[in-house]
Formats: structure tokens, sequence, C-alpha cells
């Protein structure tokens, strides 16, 4: 999903990465929230003009995505490289309400569905960090996983550029792609969420 079409819907997001370092192990934790909104309505007349409906439909869908992961560097220097291996658990939340408004004798009034999927992926990846300037380091990250054991494939990659304006204090840009693909008793989860982020990072 285009990051423009996630915008015109998007009634919250927000993404966050703890990491805790030692030696040449690193242990953290991804966290992602979108949720999306939308709203469709349709009017319907009846023939002769007989019976009329008017139908507004609104769709709510929560996407929480989470992942422990552990690293370790196997390039120390300047350039650091890190393998990962990971679970990612994604959770799906759906609203559907329909109200109908009618004339004549069709019945109207409001329904409302609810419905939830959640799954685990094992994941494995890689993240480099690269500088180029003072207090300038371009960064990158890749994984797959899935396999057929939660999703059938899942991939994500991320590029962006850290700024250190304070010894503690860091601005970080970048571009991400999360990609799914998850089947299960006829629920299809075929997606991809992408687009650009700005954030701060805190160093303890």
């Amino acid at each position: 999903m285009p990051f423009d079409k996630v915008f015109d819907h998007l009634d919250g997001a927000f993404m966050g990465v703890f990491e805790a370092r030692t030696g040449n192990w690193a242990f953290g934790f991804d966290g992602l929230y979108v949720r999306l909104e939308g709203e469709r309505s349709r009017s319907w007349q009846g023939p002769a003009g007989i019976g009329s409906a008017t139908g507004e439909l609104d769709v709510a869908i929560k996407q929480q995505v989470y992942t422990p992961y552990a690293g370790y560097r196997v390039v120390d220097g300047r350039t650091t490289v890190y393998v990962i291996g990971a679970a990612r658990y994604t959770q799906l939340d759906t609203e559907l309400n329909l109200v109908t408004t009618t004339g004549g004798l069709l019945p109207g009034g409001t329904r409302t569905q609810n419905g939830s999927k959640s799954w685990w992926d094992p994941v494995v990846g890689a993240s480099i960090a690269v500088p180029f300037a003072e207090h300038w380091s371009a960064v990158g990250y890749v994984d797959v996983g899935g396999f057929g054991v939660g999703s059938d494939l899942t991939y994500q990659a991320i590029a962006g550029a850290n700024w250190q304006f304070a010894k503690n204090f860091s601005a970080k840009a970048g571009y991400r792609y999360l990609h799914q693909d998850f089947e299960d008793d006829g629920f299809v989860w075929d997606m991809a969420l992408h687009g650009v982020y700005l954030g701060l990072g805190i160093r303890f």
C-alpha cells in the first residue's frame, strides 16, 4: 500500500525500537502500530420509485507488528554489520459498521462485525551502519521470514541516515518497506506497507 494511499486513511501510526548491546551481541525489540479508517456510501432506488435505501460502510483496521530480536556483530570497524535472528508477531483487528437508511418497506438499521487474526513468523536478516561524514552515518536493514510457519513469506527493507547532533541524541530519517503474505482458513493478508519515517534516537 503506497504511503500516499495510507495517509489518506491514516488514523494513527507509531514505531519504535529499543536495543541493548554487550560485547558483540545486540538484543532489541521493534514495534509498529498502524490504524487505518475508511468509509464508502451507496444509494439504491427500486423500480418505479418504490423503495429506496442508502448504505454507509465504515471500516477500521488496526495492525500491530512486534519483533523481538538478537544480533551478532560480524564486522567491527568504521563499518559495522550484524546478523539478526528474530520472531515477528502480527495482530490484525478489523471492525466493520454498516448503517442502512431506508424509505418504503425495506428494513434499515446498523450492523457491526468484528474480527481479529494473529500469527508468528521466524525471521533472519542483517543490518549495516556506514559512517560517511562527521556525525553522519548511513544505515540499512533487510530481513526475510515466514517460511510457511506463519506467513508464506514476509520480508522487510529499511534504508536511512542518522545524524548525531548531540552526545546522546540523534535524528533519524529513511524509508521502510514491509511485505506480508499470510493465508489461513480462507483469511488472506497479502499487503505491503511502505513509506518514509522520521525519528529521534536516545542513547543511555
